[in-house]
């Protein structure tokens, strides 16, 4: 018979740590996805370079155009530039991912202590309400065991 209930004091903190938690986890996702959207796009790009790369050789073998051959160079230089672009926002990404995982791990530790203290508090709680009762029932026992008390 329990006559109060549980109140955290620290509560909103709580939910504010799990809500930059939880922010934390969706810039990861959001970078990861990035990253994989990223290396799908630099797959592509030197697939169409070995590609064409492979095409120039084989024309130039068979017939040499030199016009031809200069704009299929002009456009692996591009392919190239290109390329170059995506590794380097792929570096970036991946230095952005090992930063916001490092602040995942801090938002996540933040919210832990917290869990950790509720969970402490909560016990604290239960044990000194559970006294409590304990102590009610043990005056009610005694108030019984009284010549005269059971009345």
């Amino acid at each position: 018979m329990r006559c109060s209930t549980f109140h955290y004091q620290l509560e909103t903190v709580l939910n504010h740590r799990k809500l930059m938690e939880e922010a934390e986890q969706l810039g990861l996702a959001r970078i990861s996805h990035d990253l994989a959207r990223q290396g799908e796009v630099l797959e592509s790009q030197v697939n169409q370079h070995r590609a064409l790369s492979e095409e120039l050789a084989h024309k130039e073998r068979t017939h040499f155009d030199i016009h031809e051959s200069g704009l299929y160079r002009e456009f692996l230089g591009i392919l190239e530039r290109e390329i170059e672009a995506t590794v380097a926002r792929i570096k970036r990404l991946e230095q952005e991912f090992i930063r916001k995982r490092e602040e995942l791990v801090r938002a996540t530790r933040n919210r832990k202590v917290l869990d950790t203290h509720k969970d402490r508090e909560y016990s604290r709680f239960t044990y000194e309400e559970e006294r409590a009762e304990q102590k009610r029932i043990d005056e009610m026992t005694s108030i019984r065991q009284r010549p005269g008390g059971d009345e």
